[in-house]
């Protein structure tokens, strides 16, 4: 994949400037190479992988409001699947969810997106490094073969990258702090959200009669 995208974007850096481009320059860069055909064509092509890309997300990360659902975390109806299976409920949740982002520009979707992403890769080696240290004889089909300390490390880049990426993106032009604001704002929802879910939820079995 990723020799794939250095004999795409190799060639154009050596015929335009870079510090030019700009959203949806792709398409103006292929007209400038052959003409308004093959712009029209990578266009039509641009926007068939992001809507099977968007679809293939949709349709994997709908499980996350599923399994917390039937965790008691979300509302039931979420945790239900039809005949084959599908969680229907949370799809189209999920759908309607991510349309409310199209109202966002596409500089401060980018920013919540790395953001976010890369908070979440943090809380994974968290778990794993707690995970290491509560049950360090456990084995899986698969067992990361370092130590802890290495593990700290491995956990600290991403973090580092995480801080680095905040500092350039509020003080980027394009992106900015609105960008940085956005990222943290549904980092606080998500927060509380889980909090006020999880209390409720250990709550409930205790208000049922015994």
């Amino acid at each position: 994949m990723t020799v794939v995208y250095l004999l795409a974007i190799v060639p154009v850096l050596a015929v335009t400037d870079w510090r030019v481009w700009r959203d949806g320059a792709w398409p103006d860069i292929a007209a400038g190479v052959l003409g308004p055909w093959l712009a029209a064509w990578l266009a039509v092509a641009g926007m068939i992988s992001a809507f099977a890309l968007f679809n293939a997300l949709l349709l994997s990360y709908s499980r996350i409001p599923l399994v917390l659902a039937q965790d008691g975390l979300l509302p039931a109806p979420l945790g239900r699947t039809d005949a084959r299976g599908t969680p229907r409920a949370a799809v189209m949740a999920s759908a309607v969810a991510y349309s409310g982002f199209v109202l966002l520009t596409f500089g401060g979707l980018l920013a919540a997106d790395v953001l976010l992403y890369t908070a979440a890769l943090a809380l994974e080696f968290a778990a794993l490094i707690r995970l290491r240290r509560r049950e360090p004889g456990l084995r899986g089909s698969f067992r990361v073969p370092v130590g802890v300390p290495v593990l700290v490390v491995l956990a600290a880049l991403p973090v580092l990258l995480l801080l680095v990426g905040v500092a350039l993106e509020v003080r980027s032009r394009e992106i900015g702090l609105p960008g940085v604001l956005v990222a943290a704002a549904l980092s606080g929802v998500g927060i509380a959200g889980y909090g006020v879910l999880r209390r409720a939820s250990a709550a409930g079995p205790a208000e049922k009669p015994s």
